[in-house]
């Protein structure tokens, strides 16, 4: 999965981008999904989700990226 910010700005460093792993990290522990491995580029964000199999991907895909838009842009 890939998170791109609108017109793919570079706007993902500095605090955004520690506190935004941090908010993905608890995100995903919410939803008992498994997050293997992400790493935060200055213009979008690709993860590896170990996701169970009761859960279709589209359900936890979007949560995740609608839950942790909102509070990334609460926070920063």
């Amino acid at each position: 999965m890939v998170f791109v910010p609108m017109y793919r700005r570079r706007v993902i460093y500095g605090q955004l981008r520690s506190s935004s792993g941090r908010i993905i990290r608890e995100l995903c522990q919410q939803q008992e999904v498994e997050l293997v491995e992400g790493h935060a580029m200055p213009d979008h964000v690709p993860l590896c989700l170990r996701i169970p199999p009761k859960y279709s991907v589209a359900n936890p895909v979007g949560w995740l990226k609608g839950k942790s838009a909102i509070r990334i842009h609460r926070e920063c």
